[in-house]
């Protein structure tokens, strides 16, 4: 037993010795109760009872008696009339003990079987707290700022030894406990091991405003304390209050250090110097352990916990501070050794006769601890010799046991740090065989699983044990029989059911018990989690754990998930189990459920378990304690704890800043490393500033930090001078002279301004002219002049109460407004020996000379402007023909001609030219006009090309003329190629190409069934095809015809007009030709139509009786068969009747009518007003000379060639595709009666799919590639 502890000694065989206790067979005594290794008394005071009780109980058959020893001596409790021993029990009370009473007491027991069981001593010692000496005035202490102090603490006698604690209070109030605040510790101040406190560097409200420290004792037994002396501290200012003290050891633990094994061993530096040092630990030739080496009190005390053996070496403390040119050192040697433990500790043994017995004693420690043996408490030494009992230093045997040999054996292993003490019994017995713990008469046991068949027995000597299945006798490796009789079967299998019988058989008789064992199918997880997995959170997170089971277990059988080992809780919502397959699902997963997750299965007989280690990565964090350390005028360092990074490690820290004045407005003012926790901000004067700090990891960014305390930067000169100072030139006869604003951040200080200075370079002797602006938001300043185009020398300064700025400052040249130019061309005319194309033409024109009297601005070149001759107002054009263009060619040709070509001229148009002179705002006279016509030209794309009716073998296309036709229309070409596997085949054309200019319509027969094609149309001019527009679409598979579906557009007295289009409830193919069926109601025989192609989607049917019912019916037909639409009933109207439509009987019809017309009118009216409120403004006309419309953007103002797609040659830059057809833009506008002629391609997939129910709906959609939805 192990000394510092009440130790209760519980005998190894509980259950041999309640059997034999039971059958009233005697056995030595064994004390299982005693007392601690100290016990303390306080001194009585008046009224108390104080008493100790010294605790001793030991267990024996016949019951045992007590005695006690004192100091080695036999001591008579029945001596003291004050001291009592409870009834039945060897324990001692001790009423109000006095100082004769300490001591060391052992307690001893004992029966008539001849033995004795020995406690272990206990010191008996009375707690005592003495009072610190008395003091008639407080210690002062006077200190300079900035440098260390320790305040000494000498705590008076203690038993147990006292603890040292420090507090503040009011001066001279000693016996006023309701003053005290108990000191703070912190990395400046600190208190060593002895318990005196240190000032690593003083500082002024150390004063703690006239208050006394005061050192303090407590005792934990009495719990009471005593308080020493008060002790002031007055700091002295220091003529540098800004000094910096270098790094000194104040306070260390011993250099060299001795430790117990599994005690707590604790290193302490205590640095002085002014800033605070820094303190850090370091191993000699290792790391500190992770988990049971800390460093506390703010790094400067290493605590080594659970010491072991691998601990011992060197240690190192290191302490610095920005003072320090070095670091300072303190080095500690750890020794470690240990107090005794057990490595074979003795055990109570009960025997049979002619058995053996044997006793070990083996104990650790450092120093090897001394073993020493007792027999009833009497040195072994002195105990008198016994042949069958040979006697080793660590190990005692008894051979051929006879009931004399029962008694009681003490084991003492000792060293200098303590002893360990072993009671132990052996018990001598003769008796026959008896199963006390009978097989169970049914058990079971899942496959795979170790089966145990209890038969436990007794009988001494202990009988041998022999089991039997079905009477067959057990042997092989997967046979176990315990010592206690219990059969194992290792890796039970389905054959190992039946009948099993145990015998327990010694020299004085037999036992025997069967029991039935059933064998179930092992339980098992079939669907394993992945061992690890990271995932973001946020996210919806699903486990597995499908698992199966013996059919007879099934319904007991029961899936637990745990996270770390702990059942998760499936009443939080933040997890569902799935009551189908006992799934997990996280909802909304997070970086708190990181964890190791188990999933547990079991029937109650056996289980699976199956982990998976989950990490959730995401954004860190925020930091934490963002304060302000250095506070300076034009910086400040800013300190953070680090954030958690959320299983994703940190990046980086964004240290920001914002000011008073814009408090939403957060800068980034620096940016640190993941070890970083410190950072120095640049900031600028006379601003207040408030800091906070985020974190960056792969995930994001945290949230920012809470707001740092406020640091307050003084006014100094401005930094820097406006910036971007220009002058505007659109306005004759005014300088306007603007620059870029400054924001407060930049005025340094109170009462900022601008200051402009302005000069006339054209008046050298003229002094410069000053003017003042005190707001900071005024960016401009106009003042007019008398001349155009007039330069000026011009500078914006920034000034506040302390001064201008010392920035240089930025000088310009700028110059007063600019007016229209007085310069004229003459002989603009066209270019000699350059042909005219449809969309070219070159021009040429004599040169204007530079002179600003005569440009009256900037020259920026010149501008032609042209427009069709019939049409100026809606098709005026203009091309800059920029000056460096001009400049360059001159200088080429020595000449003072002009060249210039333009490219993008409307073709098959009369076009009016003219040529102008351009400063920067404004344009000059125009020139002489020159009358040209462009060739005609080839088409643009054609429009709205779709495929409709589409059958096995063909479909229809239908399109819309181009939008340009720049020229005269004579036809169309129309080519297609087969599309396999998105390889495009060779371009097959029509035999015979469109003609007929006005023809929109054209039916693509003799195609193969179920085959993408990619169709191309151009249209034709004489100049030859345009720019060819193609769709992507699919034939049909090759089986019979949808259904069509047909309505009755008119109906009169004799007849029908019928329109038909194919229902789309599956991906059928349009009919090659569709005819009607009519007959009377009534009537046995039907009369049909003539067969119409696919393309055609309506029959009038004449000839019929007025007021007469009919059935109708319309066919579908093609190679593979016929398919009837639904058979309707209508009769036609009465004679004299009125026809009727079924569409304009309909009121939506007319209501749609009437908006359809009022939708016209209010278009109209808005053209109306655009055209005139655009004549009304001279931006928008400057806009429409260059070619754009201000409220139409860039549509080309050419009606009759404006474009859409992909057209190129419009009067406006070209935008169009310069190689490859044209693909469609992806929107639909078929009508009313389209939405069932034939299968609508919006609702087919890429490859041809159905997609839709019935026809169509007129939505745009965006083009997404070449294999799109055709249109």
């Amino acid at each position: 037993m192990l000394p510092g502890s009440m130790v209760t000694i519980v005998p190894l065989i509980l259950g041999s010795i309640s059997t034999v206790l039971a059958a009233s067979i005697t056995h030595p005594p064994s004390i299982t109760t005693q007392p601690q290794p100290v016990v303390y008394f306080k001194e009585e005071e008046a009224g108390d009872d104080e008493k100790v009780e010294l605790p001793c109980i030991a267990e024996g058959t016949p019951k045992p008696e007590y005695r006690w020893e004192k100091d080695g001596e036999e001591f008579d409790v029945t001596q003291y009339n004050y001291i009592d021993r409870v009834k039945g029990l060897g324990t001692l009370v001790i009423h109000r003990p006095t100082d004769a009473d300490e001591g060391y007491y052992q307690c001893f027991a004992y029966n008539s079987h001849g033995s004795t069981s020995v406690s272990i001593k206990a010191f008996l010692t009375k707690s005592v707290q003495d009072t610190f000496p008395s003091a008639a005035q407080p210690t002062v202490h006077r200190p300079v700022i900035g440098y260390p102090l320790t305040l000494r603490c000498h705590p008076p006698k203690s038993i147990p030894v006292g603890i040292v604690l420090w507090a503040t209070t009011e001066a001279g109030s000693q016996d006023d406990s309701t003053s005290l605040e108990f000191i703070s510790y912190d990395d400046r101040i600190t208190k060593d091991l002895d318990g005196n406190l240190h000032f690593t560097n003083v500082m002024e409200k150390d004063a703690m405003d006239g208050k006394a420290y005061i050192c303090m004792a407590r005792n934990s037994f009495l719990k009471s304390m005593v308080q020493g002396g008060d002790q002031l501290i007055m700091p002295q200012e220091s003529p540098d209050m800004s000094k910096m003290i270098p790094v000194e050891v104040m306070w260390a633990s011993p250099s060299d250090t001795l430790g117990l094994i599994h005690h707590v061993v604790r290193l302490k530096c205590i640095f002085s110097g002014n800033p605070t040092p820094d303190v850090s630990w370091s191993r000699t030739g290792g790391d500190l352990h992770k988990t049971r080496m800390t460093v506390d009190s703010y790094g400067q005390e290493l605590v080594i916990k659970d010491l072991q053996f691998e601990d011992t070496g060197q240690y190192v403390c290191m302490g610095k501070n920005s003072a320090t040119p070095r670091v300072m050192v303190r080095k500690f040697n750890v020794e470690v050794q240990a107090s005794p433990y057990w490595i074979d500790e003795p055990k109570d043994q009960i025997k049979g006769v002619d058995e053996d017995a044997a006793f070990l004693c083996n104990a650790g420690g450092d120093p090897t601890p001394v073993i020493e043996w007792y027999i009833n408490g009497i040195p072994i030494d002195e105990v008198p010799r016994n042949n069958r009992r040979l006697d080793y230093p660590k190990r005692i045997e008894f051979r051929n046991l006879t009931k004399a040999d029962a008694q009681v054996i003490q084991c003492n292993a000792s060293n200098i740090h303590g002893y360990l003490w072993a009671d132990v019994f052996l018990n001598v017995l003769a008796t026959p065989p008896e199963v006390i713990e009978k097989p169970q008469q049914w058990q079971k046991v899942a496959q795979g699983r170790q089966a145990n068949i209890t038969c436990r027995t007794t009988g001494k000597p202990d009988p041998i044990i022999t089991w039997f299945k079905n009477d067959q006798l057990l042997a092989g490796d997967r046979y176990h029989i315990t010592k206690e009789g219990t059969l194992q079967i290792s890796d039970s299998q389905i054959g190992d059911s039946g009948l099993y019988r145990c015998e327990a058989r010694n020299k004085f008789g037999l036992a025997k018990e069967t029991g039935e064992l059933a064998v179930r199918i092992k339980t098992e997880i079939v669907s394993v989690p992945k061992e690890s997995r990271e995932i973001d959170a946020g996210h919806v997170f699903v486990m597995r754990c499908d698992s199966k089971t013996d059919p007879k277990e099934q319904e007991n059988l029961e899936i637990t998930w745990l996270l770390d080992d702990k059942p998760i809780d499936t009443s939080d919502p933040h997890y569902v189990v799935s009551q189908s397959n006992f799934s997990l699902t996280i909802k909304n997963i997070l970086t708190k459920d990181t964890g190791q997750y188990s999933c547990n299965v079991s029937n109650g007989l056996d289980y699976d378990i199956a982990t998976s280690r989950i990490i959730v990565r995401s954004q860190p964090d925020p930091p934490r304690e963002v304060t302000v350390t250095v506070c300076r005028q034009r910086s400040a360092q800013v300190q953070w704890k680090n954030a958690s990074d959320n299983n994703s490690p940190i990046e980086k820290y964004i240290v920001e800043y914002n000011t008073t004045f814009d408090q939403d407005d957060w800068r980034i003012g620096f940016e640190a490393g993941p070890t970083k926790n410190k950072a120095k901000v640049i900031l600028s004067p006379w601003a207040n500033y408030t800091f906070r700090v985020i974190a960056r990891n792969e995930k994001g960014y945290s949230k920012p930090s809470e707001h740092s305390q406020v640091c307050r930067t003084d006014a100094d000169l401005p930094d820097k001078n406006p910036s971007n100072v220009h002058t505007i030139r659109d306005e004759p006869n005014k300088l306007k002279i603007r620059w870029d604003e400054m924001p407060q951040i930049d005025h340094n200080g109170p009462g900022f301004e601008y200051v402009v200075k302005v000069k006339r370079l054209n008046k050298p002797d003229e002094e410069p002219k000053t003017y003042i602006f005190k707001d900071y938001k005024k960016t401009s300043m106009d003042n007019h002049t008398e001349f155009f185009y007039e330069p000026f020398e011009i500078e914006v300064r920034a000034r506040n109460s302390k001064g201008e700025s010392l920035a240089p400052v930025q000088k310009i040249t700028g110059y007063s407004g600019e007016a229209a130019p007085l310069a004229e061309i003459t002989d603009f005319g066209l270019e000699p020996g350059k042909a005219i194309t449809p969309t070219q033409a070159s021009f040429m024109w004599t040169g204007v000379p530079r002179d600003p009297s005569v440009i009256r601005g900037e020259f920026k070149g010149y501008k032609i402007q042209y427009w069709a001759t019939d049409d100026r107002e809606g098709t005026q054009k203009e091309v800059d023909v920029p000056r460096e263009e001009t400049t360059r060619g001159r200088a080429k040709r020595q000449d003072n001609k002009e060249y210039h070509t333009i490219s993008d001229l409307p073709p098959y148009t009369n076009l009016t030219m003219q040529v102008v002179v351009a400063n920067t705002y404004y344009v000059g006279p125009p020139s002489n006009q020159v009358f040209l016509e462009t060739p005609e030209g080839v088409p643009s794309a054609v429009c709205d090309l779709k495929a409709s009716v589409r059958g096995s073998n063909h479909f229809s296309l239908t399109w819309n003329p181009p939008k340009h036709r720049n020229g005269i229309l004579i036809g169309y070409n129309i080519t297609f190629q087969q599309i396999d596997d998105g390889e495009v085949g060779t371009k097959v054309k029509l035999d015979e190409q469109i003609n007929d200019p006005e023809q929109r319509y054209y039916e693509l027969t003799t195609l193969k069934a179920n085959q993408s094609y990619r169709v191309y149309i151009s249209a034709r001019t004489r100049a030859g095809p345009g720019k060819e527009y193609y769709i992507d679409v699919r034939t049909a598979e090759a089986e019979e015809p949808g259904v069509p579906r047909f309505e009755f557009v008119q109906i009169t007295s004799d007849g029908f007009n019928i329109s038909w289009g194919f229902r789309q409830e599956s991906d059928k193919p349009v009919g090659y030709h569709h005819f009607v069926k009519y007959k009377k109601m009534g009537d046995s025989d039907w009369k049909v139509t003539p067969r119409l192609s696919g393309s055609q989607t309506w029959q009038n049917i004449s000839g019929l009786e007025p007021g007469t019912m009919y059935e109708v019916q319309v066919v579908a037909s093609n190679s593979k068969g016929l398919t009837p639409s639904p058979i309707q009933y209508k009769s036609t109207t009465s004679e004299g009747q009125a026809s009727t439509s079924d569409v304009a009987q309909a009121a939506w019809f007319i209501g749609m009518m009437v908006t359809l017309a009022i939708l016209i009118l209010i278009l109209i009216i808005v053209c109306i007003i655009k055209r005139n409120r655009g004549d009304k403004y001279h931006v928008q006309e400057k806009e429409r000379l260059r070619g754009r419309d201000p409220e139409n953007g860039d549509q080309d103002h050419f009606n009759e060639y404006s474009r859409t797609g992909g057209d190129d040659n419009s009067l406006g830059k070209s935008h169009g595709s310069l190689t490859g057809p044209e693909k469609p833009p992806m929107e639909s506008d078929t009508d009313s009666m389209e939405e069932y002629a034939g299968v609508d391609p919006s609702k087919f997939n890429e490859d041809g799919s159905f997609i839709g129910q019935y026809g169509t709906k007129s939505k745009s959609q965006p083009a997404q590639s070449s294999m799109s939805t055709f249109v």
